[in-house]
């Protein structure tokens, strides 16, 4: 039961963090590098379409005995990528990053999700995924405006530095409880019985 919290914060810090500045990226491109409308919404369609376009290889990914590795790797880039989003003086860079960004952070929820299926008790499971959908749903309301007021009381990088905050604490709770997570060991015992039965 205590392991399924810890996943559950893991995933929240993660999914607020990487919505916090959404709007707040969006605004530095306006304003930073006047870019019009048109230019804003293709940014916006680069954003979200590393999750359609990769879907395949994310899924493989997701998939496989390593999850829990990958999954700390892209928590960690995605950290420091919005660092580095701060500094960007081009406009070009800086769309490089964001949508970099982007794609390392579409990897997240199917990456976790494969983790709770193999952590999480059948018994458990549907409160899971209810309580993560609900945490999702409330991210994408609250945590762009929480970045919104940020960057308007204070300045657009503390959203960013906030958002990467965020993700590093996910990672914190992942590498902490990494070794109680049982992925691998559930697909070597799979692997395992298939060579049974085939004998």
């Amino acid at each position: 039961m205590k392991k399924n919290k810890l996943l559950l914060c893991s995933e929240g810090f993660s999914i607020f963090g990487g919505w916090i500045d959404f709007i707040v990226i969006l605004s530095i491109a306006a304003f930073k590098f006047n870019i019009n409308s048109f230019e804003i919404s293709v940014l916006s369609a680069g954003i979200l379409l590393p999750s359609i376009v990769f879907v395949k290889y994310i899924g493989v990914l997701s998939n496989s005995k390593n999850t829990i590795n990958y999954l700390m790797i892209s928590l960690l880039i995605r950290a420091i990528i919005g660092i580095i989003i701060i500094f960007c003086e081009s406009l070009l860079i800086f769309s490089f990053f964001v949508v970099l960004r982007a794609t390392f952070n579409s990897f997240n929820l199917p990456a976790i999700q494969t983790i709770a299926a193999n952590n999480v008790s059948e018994t458990d499971r549907n409160s899971y995924y209810t309580s993560l959908n609900i945490v999702n749903s409330i991210s994408k309301i609250l945590a762009p405006s929480l970045g919104g007021i940020i960057a308007l009381v204070y300045d657009s990088n503390y959203s960013l530095i906030l958002s990467s905050i965020f993700t590093v604490i996910s990672f914190i709770i992942i590498f902490c409880i990494r070794n109680s997570l049982n992925i691998v060991q559930t697909e070597r015992k799979n692997e395992k019985k298939i060579k049974l039965k085939n004998k």
